[in-house]
């Protein structure tokens, strides 16, 4: 048989366990909306972010583009 007081303890446990996770779900929409909101801010330096690094700068001749530098 069952006690009586483990139906509430599975009850506080659960509330418990959804407040964690209700948490852990609002702190994930706020660092995406912050890396969200920087990327508006500044879109390059969001993209070097997420690649670990800027692009080189490519240069202006077309002629130039396919060559490495030096």
């Amino acid at each position: 048989m069952i006690p009586a007081w483990l139906a509430p303890l599975a009850t506080l446990v659960n509330k418990l366990i959804e407040l964690i996770e209700r948490a852990i779900y609002a702190k994930k929409q706020k660092d995406r909306q912050a890396k969200a909101d920087q990327a508006h801010v500044d879109p390059a330096g969001s993209l070097a972010d997420h690649f670990h690094g800027r692009v080189r700068n490519l240069p202006e001749d077309a002629g130039e583009a396919d060559k490495a530098p030096d």
